[in-house]
């Protein structure tokens, strides 16, 4: 009976080890069970990202947002993917929105500073620069030495 238990837990032990093996099957896995599951598809969502599989990274993070919008990460995450897939116009939407979530969300405004300027829209980028005199992110050194040669 020992050697029976024996072999059946460390045939589980092997099987949850693959599992737990890399977040992208962790999280799939745990969709199974949970296919409503805000967190887990946030998380999926990030783990695909990570794995630069940006496309399968922005459909988690739109059923996220689907089942419960309250989060100004899920936004940002999504539009940083929404980036490295150039799709240009939706990533400022979401930057826009997750600024509109936490006004004081400063990686949101700087990537979107980026954006314009990768963009080559200085007067938007500027505007950015403006909003950020109201909040304390203003002292971050990023964007001091942008503003300074304004």
């Amino acid at each position: 009976m020992l050697s029976f238990c024996v072999v059946f837990w460390g045939i589980l032990t092997i099987r949850h080890n693959r599992i737990w093996s890399n977040p992208i099957t962790f999280y799939e896995n745990n969709l199974k069970y949970e296919p409503n599951s805000f967190i887990e598809h946030t998380n999926l969502g990030m783990a695909y990202a990570d794995a630069g599989r940006n496309d399968d990274a922005i459909a988690q993070y739109e059923k996220a947002i689907a089942i419960d919008d309250v989060y100004p990460q899920v936004h940002f995450d999504l539009a940083n993917s929404l980036t490295a897939v150039k799709n240009y116009d939706q990533a400022e939407k979401e930057y826009l929105q997750t600024i509109k979530m936490d006004p004081q969300f400063g990686s949101a405004y700087r990537n979107l500073y980026s954006l314009y300027i990768y963009l080559g829209e200085k007067d938007k980028a500027a505007e950015i620069l403006k909003k950020l005199i109201k909040y304390p992110i203003i002292n971050n050194q990023y964007f001091k030495k942008y503003y300074n040669k304004k």
